[in-house]
């Protein structure tokens, strides 16, 4: 687990097998990072009919720590964990991982909920 107890808790997890290897990611949501759309909402009247105007100022993103490990089932083994636990980079999304033959690509966000540009971090595999 990672950060202070009660201060995070398990989202969910995203697996893969790959010969006799299990590859486990562990997403954790940090509730400081908990982020609610801002919405605003208008309405006028008009002659025939009445209109309503919504605006979304804030998107809501879901920010994640991140773990991953790899569990051999031959043996029993498993490797040491591999934590995007926002030091450089901040998952985002309900399930980051997207896994291809070669590597595990998570889209995220340097700063969190402050930075501006999405990027793709790569774990290679």
């Amino acid at each position: 687990m990672m950060g202070k107890r009660g201060e995070t808790g398990v989202v969910n997890y995203q697996s893969v097998v790959r010969g006799d290897e299990l590859i486990l990611v562990v997403n954790q949501s940090p509730i400081e990072f908990s982020t609610n759309a801002k919405i605003e909402t208008h309405t006028s009247k008009g002659y025939y009919a009445t209109f309503t105007t919504t605006t979304v100022t804030k998107l809501n993103e879901v920010f994640l720590q991140s773990q991953v490990v790899r569990i051999n089932s031959t043996n029993g083994s498993m490797s040491n964990a591999l934590q995007l636990d926002g030091k450089d980079f901040y998952p985002m999304g309900s399930f980051p991982a997207m896994f291809t033959p070669d590597a595990i690509f998570f889209t995220g966000r340097e700063k969190g909920p402050k930075g501006k540009v999405i990027t793709v971090a790569r774990v290679d595999l």
